[in-house]
């Protein structure tokens, strides 16, 4: 990818009309030479946020966050610096910066490789879904069911079943060795002593994006077997387990517009949560999370909140999480934990009490991440 010189990024800025920027993002008001809005950074019921045309910068007079419109761009829609400033120069017309022949033909390559790699975990995810509707998918649509899953959920969040076996994919694809290795390169097939297999066999299938709504990979739930419970993709050039949590790009605007975040331990429990008209939630990728999933919880919302099982298993969940959250904190940070009672998740406490009674116990049972464990 092209490198910007300084001289490229101040004439994009100078090209900028950050409030025109902004305004697409949060409502904007004129107040003197100023725009001012409600900070999308922090919880407020007074406009703080202020934009100067003038200027070009814009400041929170509440939480102090401040900086430029690739600042802006960087903070609230996840972008890396190159995608914010491409996409201002883009978005202004400017010609981007000449590259030399060899990089742009590693750009076109490697923008070509990812292009396929995309449109094949799409087409993969579409067979998937297929399989949900076929005889052979029965026993996981009653499973859904069980869960209490109604039908828009199965499709907005693109659920699917894998088949038993060990040749779908080929079946599906083609058995031709082209098709194989590109299979494989997105984490669809492993190389076994006797030819390829499939990765995910007898399950429930959960479509992964990453933050800019691309499908990157999957997890799967297995159905049948003492296999283990949840299978994700392996680490490809597209999928970071680390790096990822589901449901981000589905819920991000939701989560900033209710200035609410739950970070839950699995898909079904972000799903439940959405079914239950609370798309807020999201999930690490059946491990602990991480450094880089925790920077991107407080790039969301500054006061999210840690929803863990009423089990062991759940309580060490939240103490690793707020070991690896504390050297990340900063003074406007705010994250609680709410413990849910013996034996429950928040998909089962759903079904059971409702969205109402539920909503009640992030209001007034979610305590303070050093409360909960000086205070016990």
């Amino acid at each position: 990818m092209a490198s910007f010189s300084p001289n490229f990024i101040d004439e994009v800025l100078s090209r900028t009309d950050i409030v025109e920027i902004i305004a697409k993002h949060i409502e904007l008001k004129r107040s003197g030479s100023n725009w001012m809005g409600l900070c999308p950074f922090h919880h407020e019921k007074s406009a703080s946020f202020s934009v100067s045309a003038e200027k070009q910068f814009f400041h929170c007079f509440g939480c102090g966050k401040g900086g430029d419109a690739i600042q802006f761009l960087i903070e609230h829609t996840g972008y890396a610096f190159p995608e914010a400033v491409t996409y201002l120069a883009e978005k202004t017309g400017m010609e981007m910066p000449r590259e030399s022949d060899y990089d742009r033909q590693q750009d076109k390559q490697e923008k070509s490789e990812r292009d396929k790699a995309y449109l094949l975990l799409n087409q993969a995810s579409q067979a998937f879904q297929q399989q949900l509707n076929t005889p052979q998918g029965q026993h996981v649509r009653q499973y859904i069911q069980q869960r209490g899953l109604p039908e828009h959920i199965v499709h907005r969040y693109q659920l699917g079943f894998a088949p038993a076996g060990y040749g779908f994919m080929a079946q599906h694809f083609g058995n031709d060795e082209q098709h194989l290795n590109a299979l494989e390169n997105i984490g669809m097939l492993f190389k076994a002593e006797y030819g390829y297999r499939d990765r995910f066999r007898d399950r429930l299938i959960f479509p992964i994006r990453d933050r800019k709504g691309d499908m990157v990979g999957f997890g799967g739930r297995i159905m049948q077997g003492d296999a283990a419970k949840y299978l994700n993709s392996p680490e490809t050039p597209y999928f970071h387990k680390s790096e990822l949590l589901y449901g981000y790009s589905e819920h991000r605007e939701h989560i900033r517009k209710r200035k609410s975040l739950l970070i839950v331990e699995g898909y079904m429990d972000v799903l439940a949560l959405a079914a239950f008209d609370l798309p807020i939630a999201l999930a690490a990728l059946g491990t602990a999370i991480g450094e880089s999933q925790i920077r991107q919880v407080f790039r969301l919302c500054e006061s999210p909140i840690f929803c863990f099982d009423g089990d062991r298993a759940g309580y060490q969940a939240a103490w690793r999480a707020l070991e690896r959250m504390l050297p990340l904190l900063k003074p406007e940070h705010r994250p609680r934990f709410l413990y849910l009672p013996d034996g429950e998740d928040p998909d089962s406490l759903l079904q059971k009490e409702g969205k109402e009674a539920f909503e009640h116990r992030l209001e007034h049972e979610a305590a303070p991440s050093l409360d909960t464990w000086i205070l016990g």
